[in-house]
């Protein structure tokens, strides 16, 4: 007896952990910077510097980058520094040989000002990690036997081609307009990628994008006096990436970590040239959809076939769509007021994706910072935040709960404005992009042994059965059952189809 058999490279998620970082530290001022008379705004993002599958756990390493900007006794100043952590996470099951999928967020971050010379930072850090595991299995596809009766099914394998962690550089310049006076010193920046598109070509990835770009700096002859710049500045370029091709289907989070802001002479030796440096993290996968002619089952009148089969998991391809997510809502504006706002920036955060039957529904919230302007000539620079809740349900065909679906944040257009009652109108827009993937476990047949036939069992059949179906019967396991064929089973009863319903009245003749 001849086998064929196919080896099929699957892969399968093991599971996943949600990690919580908390970070609670002091820090002094440095030496180079005044005093703090009171704190405007504090930012920051995380950076994953290391991420290790262990047994049983993965070790993971990174840092917060913060920053404020403060008042002084005369002007405004800034100041930012790094805390570094390390995670020992735990996860059942996982192996050094898994393939590990890191995304974070920062939930939350408050400097508070101990005196005017310390400064207290704490933070909430969420960190998701996903277990992947990849291996081949061997599956009977056919098998060389005398009076052999079998069936086929098709199974469709998602499989990872291409794994790559790999960095991009965002390079831009800008000069400030003739209307701007020179750069003193910079005292604030925000250096946010924005509508960041990363797609699959052949052998690479191409990105493109746009990067926000907002400072507030001294004036080069008045250290007291402050200005401000923003400009977008769209960027593209292409990294390579080994195995890839524009049919795979890809997963690619591309997380911004180190990024610097300079000012620099122009040709005139005044600093009115500003360079704008982000590096984006990728964690690139690619996968391919295989489809394979399996042998599900089979039986022989000649002969008895042990069919060795061994359960297995895989996953499949369902879905990968955008859902658009609105929300507006009007607050009122700050003890104070606000004369000008100068800029306003959000993130979007996922709190919940629920699976139904029916689709997945995404709710969580938009935070907005808004940089302004106050009417007080003493105190001129003001800072407020708002959160805009959503939620919003993209119907998807054929999902169910059992379903994994992945999420995360795209494009987001944030639009401020002052009303004329006293309030500010914020409007937002938000792209999240969903990721579903259906998982499958069942047994495929590995190996086949042929033995000698029951001939016992095969002599006790009688040589023609009268039997009427039930509920849930199929041809195939009646012929197996009583020693027939589906094809002898449909010319004895004159049958145009397979299909059969129950109480259908059959006459079943043994073939050996």
């Amino acid at each position: 007896m001849e086998t064929n058999k196919k080896s099929i490279h699957m892969n399968f998620q093991k599971g996943s952990v949600q990690q919580i970082i908390t970070i609670d530290d002091d820090f002094n001022v440095p030496d180079a910077k005044p005093d703090i008379v009171k704190k405007i705004k504090e930012k920051g993002r995380v950076i994953i510097e290391k991420v290790r599958p262990m047994e049983e756990r993965i070790a993971l390493s990174g840092k917060l980058a913060y920053s404020i900007l403060y008042t002084t006794e005369k002007s405004l100043a800034g100041m930012d520094g790094t805390v570094d952590f390390e995670e020992s996470v735990p996860m059942e099951g996982i192996t050094p040989q898994d393939i590990v999928k890191c995304s974070c967020s920062l939930e939350d971050i408050t400097v508070n000002i101990v005196n005017s010379r310390k400064i207290s930072v704490k933070a909430v850090i969420v960190v998701e990690l996903t277990a992947e595991c990849v291996y081949d299995k061997e599956a009977v596809c056919g098998i060389d036997v005398e009076n052999l009766q079998s069936i086929n099914r098709k199974i469709n394998v998602m499989q990872l081609a291409s794994s790559k962690k790999d960095i991009f550089r965002i390079r831009e310049s800008v000069n400030l307009p003739s209307d701007r006076p020179n750069v003193g010193e910079i005292i604030w920046y925000e250096l946010e990628p924005q509508s960041i598109d990363v797609r699959a070509c052949d052998g690479e990835i191409s990105i493109k994008g746009e990067l926000y770009i907002f400072c507030i700096y001294s004036e080069e002859d008045n250290e007291e006096a402050v200005n401000y710049y923003d400009d977008v500045i769209a960027f593209s370029g292409k990294t390579d990436v080994s195995g890839c091709t524009e049919e795979m289907l890809t997963d690619i989070t591309a997380m911004p970590s180190e990024q610097s802001f300079i000012a620099r002479p122009d040709a005139n030796g005044e600093l009115r040239i500003m360079d704008a440096e982000v590096i984006l993290d990728l964690d690139i996968k690619g996968y391919n959809e295989e489809e394979y002619q399996v042998l599900a089952d089979a039986y022989s009148p000649s002969c008895n076939l042990i069919l060795d089969r061994e359960d297995v998991r895989y996953q499949t391809f369902l879905l990968k769509n955008s859902v658009k997510c609105r929300t507006e809502n009007r607050f009122k504006l700050p003890q104070g007021g606000i004369l000008q706002i100068i800029n306003s920036s959000g993130r979007t955060n996922i709190e919940e994706l629920t699976v139904t039957d029916g689709g997945v529904t995404a709710e969580g919230a938009v935070t907005v910072d808004v940089i302004y302007i106050k009417p007080d000539d003493s105190d001129k620079i003001g800072y407020a935040r708002y959160e805009l809740p959503f939620s919003e349900h993209c119907d998807i065909k054929g999902i169910n709960p059992d379903c994994m679906v992945n999420g995360k944040t795209g494009p987001l257009q944030v639009s401020t404005m002052l009303t004329g009652g006293g309030e500010i109108d914020i409007k937002c827009s938000a792209l999240i992009e969903l990721m579903v993937i259906e998982k499958h476990e069942e047994s495929i047949i590995r190996g086949v042994e042929a033995t000698e036939p029951d001939r016992e069992r095969i002599k006790n059949l009688p040589g023609i059965t009268g039997y009427i179906t039930k509920e849930g019967d199929c041809l195939w396991d009646i012929a197996k059952k009583y020693c027939t064929t589906i094809k002898d089973i449909m010319e004895t009863n004159n049958l145009a189809s397979e299909q059969i319903g129950a109480g259908t009245k059959l006459i079943l003749i043994k073939t050996c």
